[in-house]
């Protein structure tokens, strides 16, 4: 999977000065750790992948899901501490990237603004995106609408079905 990951044709973003490539090797350390039971220094990867880039506070879902996956598979509770630790070091990474956005500009969420301002993004949930996919389909003009609305659906749902596929027939964790 990782040399899939790295032929893609946007793996040239890990070649460049961008965290995406220290996000993506924290990410994936986390994850092997957490496998390996080894919940402290998966905990601490997670916790500077929080630190890296914003998603990074998602880690903790996947160090859960992969926590109880391991207990569904011996039919008992593991020892929970280090797990529970590992699990909330990486909101505790965003929650210090929020407390270094308070200290510089006295908003913890500038960053938003800086996103809004800069590349128009802002906080949302899924399904308005997807509403506005939908919508772009019939309000746009008709020669760009398949082409810019038509493949957002697409990849939307072809997300979708990978994600389900692969938490039903793989760990819940790597979906």
């Amino acid at each position: 999977t990782v040399w899939l990951y790295i032929c893609f044709p946007t793996a040239y973003f890990f070649h460049v000065v961008y965290s995406e490539s220290v996000f993506f090797a924290l990410s994936l350390g986390t994850i092997y750790l957490a496998r390996k039971e080894r919940w402290l220094p998966a905990g601490l990867l997670g916790l500077l992948a929080a630190l890296t880039r914003t998603p990074g506070f998602i880690l903790s879902v996947i160090l859960a899901a992969e926590y109880f996956q391991q207990c569904r598979e011996r039919r008992k509770l593991l020892p929970c501490k280090a797990a529970l630790v590992a699990v909330l070091l990486p909101l505790l990474g965003f929650a210090l990237f929020l407390l270094l956005n308070w200290s510089h500009t006295g908003d913890p969420f500038h960053f938003m603004k800086i996103y809004q301002m800069q590349l128009g993004r802002h906080l949302a949930p899924p399904w308005e995106g997807f509403w506005n996919s939908w919508r772009g389909n019939f309000e746009s003009i008709p020669r760009n609408s398949l082409y810019i609305w038509g493949l957002n659906l697409g990849y939307f749902f072809l997300a979708s079905v990978t994600v389900i596929a692969i938490g039903l027939r793989l760990r819940l964790s790597y979906a």
